[in-house]
Order: structure tokens, then sequence, then C-alpha cells
């Protein structure tokens, strides 16, 4: 998916009792946690692994653009990632990682996550066309991305994405939206 630059950033506010964190070491155990949760991964090890390998290698980039949600009790609940690709030699900035532990979704922490990280991307990724990479089975979180101004693309070779089932994602999408 694709968001273009300049495309207005809805407001949805947090709700009372929860708050935005930026990530710190440490935090990658609970990354994992609701990585694994929402069925990214099959198993803690693998996320940790992955968030491991991924991201504690560059970890001052890391704390500036993976966030969490916390709630009062001071739980980690959601999480998301203002990352980056390559297209070429070109930096492609990438939502990236978005996820809402099982029991905390329907609540409208998704909303006020994209709202606080895309604020984020554009803060420090400037001016610049958006993407992110989901699949065909998360057709609620496709409609949610659509309000941040997220369409469909059939744009080749977006970064790391090559893009080459188009058609058919648009056509499993398609029902699955109706």
């Amino acid at each position: 998916m694709k968001r273009p630059a300049g495309s207005p950033i809805p407001d949805y506010p947090l709700l009372d009792g929860f708050h935005v964190v930026n990530f710190q070491l440490g935090d990658e155990l609970d990354w994992a946690k609701i990585e694994t949760a929402v069925g990214e991964f099959t198993d803690e090890d693998l996320a940790l692994k992955y968030f491991t390998d991924k991201f504690l290698s560059v970890l001052t980039e890391t704390e500036k653009r993976t966030i969490f949600l916390e709630n009062s009790g001071g739980q980690k609940v959601a999480t998301a990632t203002a990352w980056w690709d390559f297209k070429g030699d070109a930096k492609v900035p990438k939502l990236h990682w978005v996820a809402v532990l099982p029991e905390f979704q329907g609540l409208g922490l998704g909303k006020s996550l994209l709202t606080v990280i895309t604020k984020r991307m554009v803060e420090l990724d400037k001016n610049q066309d958006f993407y992110l990479h989901t699949q065909t089975w998360s057709s609620r979180a496709v409609k949610l991305y659509e309000k941040f101004s997220y369409f469909i693309t059939d744009e080749k070779n977006i970064a790391s994405c090559k893009n080459d089932h188009y058609l058919d994602a648009l056509s499993v999408l398609t029902k699955l939206l109706k």
C-alpha cells in the first residue's frame, strides 16, 4: 500500500489510561510477544531473533522509530515502527510491524497508534510517499490504513516487496472489503 506525500493525518486521540512510549533496550521482548500474539511469528523466540537481527544493530534509529502503546499498568499492548527500505539507492519510508494485542483490539487503539506513528514518520522522513506491506487476510487493517490515505498500489518492486501478486490480492480484498 502507498500513502502519498502530504496526505492529511487523521487525529485519533488515545483512550484514557493509555500512553505512547518509545522503544528502549529490553522492550524487544514485548515486541516479540505482541507480534507473536497477532500471528506474525510462530513463537516468541523467532520474533525476538528477527528483532535482534533487524533492529538492534541500529539501536539509535530503533529508539526513534519504534513506539508502543502502554496501558496504565505499564503493559505494552500495541506497537508500530516508522522504518525504511531501499529501492536501488533510494531510502523508502515504510510503516512496519503494526500490531495490537488481540485482547485490546476493537477499542480504537489501532487508529491512535497510526495517528502517532504517521506523525512520527512525517517528522523523521519529511514529505515523502510512505509504503507498507500487508496481507490479504488483514482486511480490517487494510480498511484502517485507507483512513490514513494508504491505497493498494500496483507499483512494482516497492523496496523489498516485489508486488507480483497485485491483481490476486486486489481480487481477494475486493471480496473481503464488501
